[in-house]
């Protein structure tokens, strides 16, 4: 009896994730973004004139919205940068799974 390797449905990637994916997800994250460092530095200002409360939840509703915005642009470009990688060790070892995951190629699997 021969054991064979399942990946499942999760097929490693053939070539990299392009540019105009991550340029789309970085513009829809822009107005987050922009949106979020306005208003945070807004309730920054209120919070300094001596308007406390608003000023308080003004910059906590900037940050959390700069946060999506700003997390969606750096995970997109990171994104990206992990599919290059698999797509690169994809190709260096096409009938080698077992060699595209760090632990597996070392010898260990984790639970």
């Amino acid at each position: 009896m021969e054991i064979q390797f399942n990946a499942g449905d999760r097929k490693p990637p053939d070539k990299p994730v392009g540019i105009g994916p991550v340029i789309l997800l970085c513009l829809f994250a822009l107005p987050f973004a922009a949106f979020g460092t306005f208003a945070f530095l807004a309730g920054i200002k209120k919070w300094i004139t001596g308007d406390t409360m608003d000023g308080a939840m003004l910059a906590l509703f900037g940050l959390i919205f700069g946060l999506v915005g700003y997390g969606l642009m750096f995970l997109a470009v990171r994104g990206r940068k992990k599919s290059k990688e698999a797509a690169a060790m994809a190709a260096r070892h096409p009938d080698e799974p077992w060699k595209l995951r760090p632990d597996w190629a070392a010898g260990r699997i984790k639970s």
